[in-house]
């Protein structure tokens, strides 16, 4: 059953509507409320609509709620004739009741929350709904919004990443973001621009000197600090995609593929030698193999408008395949460090033979797991029919 969720609001408040980090309040309650499968509504508080008794949600935009917020919401059960309430706030309340329309006038005449909230106490059984600080944030005043967007953005960090992007990459990009979420910037767009420098990085390998190679690493490290800001625009904005997702894979690999070709390439070119060739060659199929191997495993399948790639969604690891463990592995960057530190110390060839022998390796490690992974699979469904 989907339930509805009323989102009540004077008309004299909307054209004062705050944005926060690109969105309205109405927008950032009105789009999680319809991706986590209710169905939303805004109404004014001076004439509420009408509706079939039973349970609904009331959330005033006084508040945002995370996604575990919107999930605790659709998996609590209010008894008959009764209201719960959020510790903490009487802006987000689940009825249960077939007195609606007694609800709805009551919401239609008060002041807030808090005066709604005593109406109904006089005829609804008020009680509490466990709801924590991960799981709303104040939006009442123009003084909670630093709050709320500090709150926002660390929302976005996800536990699969490395050290080093946890650490300083995530914290960049973060700052980035903030800065570009109230702009008419797309993800797409932000992932066209990250792999445009990643590019131009790995075009710099094509040439000799420590300086050239040097600025050419900076500019890989700049890539996968920007290559960050995508997602977290998507999902900042409710706006991830498959063609994002796909867009988003696949550049990030053809620049790692980019980076391995021009410094197989240059090397070859100062010292005419074939093993340059075969190590570039080497690195470029492991990568791209392992990528695609990924992809066709947890990725090609999916359909929908949501997101395409698991760890772009949330911080949860529980329940995802090792296949798809993989592909959050294969996403971390703290290996660009040491691209960078050789490519400072005239060594950057060292990379190329590192990655002409971890990349197949990776890719056989994977097409392994896989194999047992399903021959697990199988023997669990033989032993369930027997």
């Amino acid at each position: 059953m989907t339930t509805d969720v009323l989102i009540p609001v004077r008309p004299e408040d909307l054209p004062r509507d705050r944005k926060v980090l690109g969105l309205s309040l109405i927008e950032r309650l009105e789009k999680p409320a319809r991706r986590n499968g209710f169905r939303a509504e805004v109404i004014s508080r001076g004439g509420a609509p009408g509706g079939a008794p039973g349970v609904f949600a009331v959330v005033f935009p006084r508040l945002v709620l995370s996604a575990s917020g919107w999930k605790k919401l659709a998996l609590a059960v209010p008894g008959p004739e009764t209201a719960l309430f959020a510790g903490g706030t009487d802006a987000v309340a689940l009825v249960r009741t077939e007195k609606k329309d007694r609800v709805l006038e009551a919401l239609s005449r008060c002041r807030g929350p808090e005066d709604w909230k005593r109406d109904i106490g006089s005829f609804l059984t008020l009680e509490a709904m466990t709801l924590d600080e991960k799981d709303w944030a104040p939006a009442a005043a123009e003084s909670d919004v630093p709050f709320l967007e500090r709150w926002l953005l660390r929302g976005l960090v996800k536990d699969t990443e490395g050290f080093m992007s946890k650490h300083l990459e995530r914290k960049i990009s973060l700052f980035v973001t903030s800065r570009l979420a109230g702009l008419p910037v797309s993800p797409n767009a932000m992932t066209l621009i990250s792999a445009g420098i990643g590019l131009a990085g790995a075009a710099l390998f094509l040439g000799s000197g420590v300086l050239l190679h040097a600025a050419g690493a900076l500019l890989f490290w700049l890539h996968s600090v920007l290559d960050g800001c995508d997602g977290e625009i998507a999902r900042l904005k409710f706006l991830e995609s498959r063609l994002g997702g796909i867009l988003d894979f696949w550049s990030d690999n053809a620049v790692h593929a980019a980076v391995f070709s021009a410094i197989a390439w240059g090397l070859y070119s100062r010292t005419g030698s074939a093993q340059a060739l075969a190590a570039g060659a080497l690195a470029v199929a492991g990568t791209l193999g392992s990528a695609g191997w990924v992809y066709a495993a947890t990725m090609a399948g999916r359909d929908g408008s949501g997101p395409l790639f698991t760890s772009a969604t949330g911080p949860a690891a529980e329940g995802k395949s090792g296949l798809e463990k993989a592909a959050d592995f294969l996403a971390r960057r703290d290996f660009i460090y040491l691209v960078i530190g050789l490519a400072v110390f005239g060594r950057i060839e060292w990379f190329l033979y590192l990655g002409a022998l971890g990349a197949p390796a990776y890719l056989a490690a994977l097409l392994l797991f896989s194999r047992a992974e399903k021959g697990t699979c199988e023997r669990v469904r033989a032993g369930t029919s027997s």
